[in-house]
């Protein structure tokens, strides 16, 4: 075999497993640039089209994984942070009635009068950086997607996931796949 064919698998839960990233080289194709390492796919046939996406997305699932976390940590900010304070603002109503007892009545109109004013506008303050983190993550999801639709696969590649299958390992990568339609889904 190979010296590109990784066959070591991080088990992360029960008999779910990761294989090590590949090499930079394969996934980026720094040697196939001029001999064609990315070509567009046959659009007319989809089946091709699916199986290459889908055995790209199961070959190079630790780099797409890595990557997805270093977008992710990158742009933390707004990611992570301001749908915390967008959903945090949402419950933020219920919490108040759950767990505070108002004991004063002018306390009560005070907050009555207030508490929806302030949740208000932090829904919209936080709305256009939620939107924004939700449209983040569809970049980074498409960016992946188009690097499995356009990296042509190699010899290594499908004698990987010819070995993948005699070993019957399963994948975090096919358990996602799994959610999808048979149609999307690879033979």
């Amino acid at each position: 075999m190979s010296s590109s064919i990784q066959e070591k698998y991080f088990t992360i839960y029960q008999d779910i497993c990761v294989p090590v990233p590949r090499h930079a080289w394969d996934f980026f194709a720094k040697d196939d640039f001029t001999t064609g390492g990315y070509r567009l796919p046959d659009f007319g046939d989809l089946k091709k089209w699916n199986n290459r996406i889908y055995k790209n997305l199961i070959y190079y699932q630790s780099n797409y994984f890595l990557f997805f976390l270093v977008m992710v940590l990158v742009n933390f900010y707004n990611v992570l942070l301001w749908p915390a304070i967008f959903v945090g603002s949402i419950m933020m109503p219920k919490l108040i009635a759950d767990n505070v007892h108002i004991e004063n009545e002018q306390y009560e109109s005070l907050l009555r009068n207030l508490g929806p004013i302030v949740i208000g506008s932090l829904m919209f303050w936080g709305f256009p950086q939620f939107v924004a983190s939700v449209g983040i993550l569809c970049v980074i999801i498409l960016t992946v997607l188009v690097h499995a639709s356009l990296r042509k696969r190699t010899w290594d590649n499908k004698l990987s996931n010819v070995v993948g299958k005699i070993k019957q390992k399963r994948t975090l990568m096919q358990d996602i796949l799994n959610f999808f339609p048979e149609p999307i889904m690879s033979e």
